[in-house]
């Protein structure tokens, strides 16, 4: 028995090594292949890791990122295990790749994360192909068009409201309030109305599943950096098993509601605006002139892509906003003056202020640069060897970019690491994709297709919380000593929990 074991253990080692080495030997040659062609600079490697070692140095990616490309350049090559990333930290190369030659670029990578969870990539955000464009278009036209996110304005009225009248519990004895615990939970509840028509059964375990789901997709798991060893990565792919298979549970008992009740439906001749998200896909499903077919767990795969995508970024953008207005106390004032302004003169102002908010627009804008909500853009493939600038990117490179990056350089924006929403005051430049230098969303045809109903939330939320009330830090803590550390994960959010007190000034009104 023993023997077998020491054999067996031995055989083990054997062929790890062996593995180690063949993988060593496939970089060693892809690398020297490629030294005939004119490719990125990039920071140095070290056998098997590449240049991940780099990444340690800083607690965030982008960070790290960032100081390498003032090193190597806005266009910098990064070796990750068998993986060459394609690192882009300045606008004109941002164009290169999401416009001017977007249909080299438009593809995402397969990763093992997104595979496992979002049945197979099927979903909007990493699919690819034919299947994509179906999905984009029901998106634009169907499923988050403006009609739409003008029709959800009562839900989101509804559930800021709710959140009012628990924070002015906090303003009744000046309790400190975890503020961005409430505006997690505001949009959770808005996007789960939206998605399910109500608050289903199960939203407090989806919620939990959704952000694990999340975070575990946040960077490159074992199995892509170094796929010769993806079958050591037991561990990670049983996580990932169990994640698809709670969040199926879910999703699968939500949709059967709603066949049930969209056979009810049938005989009637209501507007499609009066659907839910999901009996819009559920409608789209059913159409005779689709030119791939959807089935029931494409349709899970966008509801995790609606869910994921409009509750973390819109929080995080309303926790980060309210975190430079209290770091401001000028600007804070400033935009307060404004909201309560337009408050006093228009009695309609749920239903039709919110466009006179111009400085609350510019105080949006400047959050937005300096804290995107996905730091990182969602990777591209490069589906054919190609020019970029002047270098060769060779064919199958995975392109990154780093938005966040982009806007804190120098280059594109006078004193970059300060808030002046004043800068965007007599400046054309939006975060609609036409501006390189400013993609918190990104842009082209991969652009995220749910700003609008992402914005809508937060600018009716930031607009009603400097209305109603006042904030002051707690323990006599000053605004210049809050805290504006960064944690790391898929999404731009505070290290440290934003705590306030809120000083009730306008009194509520019955929603």
């Amino acid at each position: 028995m023993t023997v077998t074991l020491v054999l067996s253990s031995l055989l083990t080692v054997f062929l790890l090594s062996l593995l180690l080495c063949l993988q060593y030997l496939k970089i060693k040659n892809a690398a020297k292949s490629q030294s005939k062609i004119k490719l990125p600079p990039g920071p140095s490697t070290i056998p098997f890791l590449g240049s991940l070692h780099h990444l340690a140095k800083r607690s965030c990616p982008h960070h790290a990122l960032r100081d390498l490309a003032q090193t190597h350049g806005p266009i910098m090559l990064f070796r990750a295990g068998v993986i060459n990333l394609l690192v882009l930290s300045s606008s004109e190369a941002a164009k290169e790749v999401m416009k001017v030659q977007d249909a080299k670029f438009s593809n995402r990578p397969t990763l093992t994360a997104t595979k496992a969870i979002l049945y197979g990539c099927t979903d909007i955000a990493f699919s690819s192909g034919p299947y994509w464009r179906q999905l984009r278009r029901i998106c634009v036209t169907k499923l988050l068009s403006s009609k739409r996110v003008k029709y959800f304005s009562s839900i989101r009225q509804y559930e800021i409201h709710c959140m009012l009248k628990t924070l002015s519990t906090f303003s009744n004895d000046s309790t400190p309030v975890n503020l961005g615990a409430k505006v997690s939970e505001l949009t959770n509840n808005i996007v789960l109305r939206a998605a399910f028509g109500g608050n289903c059964r199960t939203q407090a375990k989806f919620i939990k599943i959704s952000k694990e789901a999340v975070q575990s997709a946040s960077w490159f798991c074992l199995s892509d950096i170094f796929s010769a060893l993806s079958w050591l990565d037991v561990k990670t792919r049983r996580k990932f098993a169990r994640i698809h298979r709670d969040l199926d549970k879910i999703l699968e008992e939500i949709l059967q509601e709603h066949l049930k009740k969209s056979k009810e439906k049938q005989n009637t001749r209501d507007e499609e605006i009066e659907y839910d998200l999901v009996d819009v896909l559920i409608k789209a499903k059913e159409r005779d002139d689709l030119e791939v077919p959807i089935t029931l767990d494409n349709i899970k795969a966008v509801i995790m892509d609606v869910f994921t995508g409009g509750t973390d970024t819109a929080s995080n953008i309303i926790e980060w906003a309210m975190s430079e207005l209290i770091k401001h106390p000028n600007i804070m004032e400033k935009a307060q003056a404004e909201v309560r302004r337009v408050a006093a003169a228009n009695t309609e102002f749920d239903k039709n202020g919110y466009m006179e908010h111009n400085y609350l627009k510019l105080v949006i804008k400047e959050t937005l640069r300096l804290h995107p909500p996905a730091p990182i853009l969602l990777p591209r493939l490069c589906k054919e060897t190609c020019q970029l600038l002047g270098y060769t990117i060779p064919s199958g490179t995975i392109i990154i970019v780093n938005a966040w990056a982009i806007g804190r350089a120098d280059k594109y924006w006078s004193d970059a690491e300060k808030f002046i929403p004043e800068r965007f005051e007599k400046c054309s430049v939006d975060f609609k994709g036409s501006n390189f230098e400013f993609v918190p969303f990104g842009a082209g045809r991969r652009i995220c297709p749910g700003v609008d109903f992402g914005m809508a939330v937060v600018e009716a939320a930031l607009a009603k919380l400097l209305l109603h009330f006042d904030w002051k830090l707690p323990d006599g803590m000053q605004p210049e000593d809050l805290e504006m550390t960064e944690a790391f994960g898929a999404v731009t959010s505070r290290k440290e929990p934003l705590y306030v007190i809120p000083l009730l000034r306008v009194p509520l009104l019955e929603a």
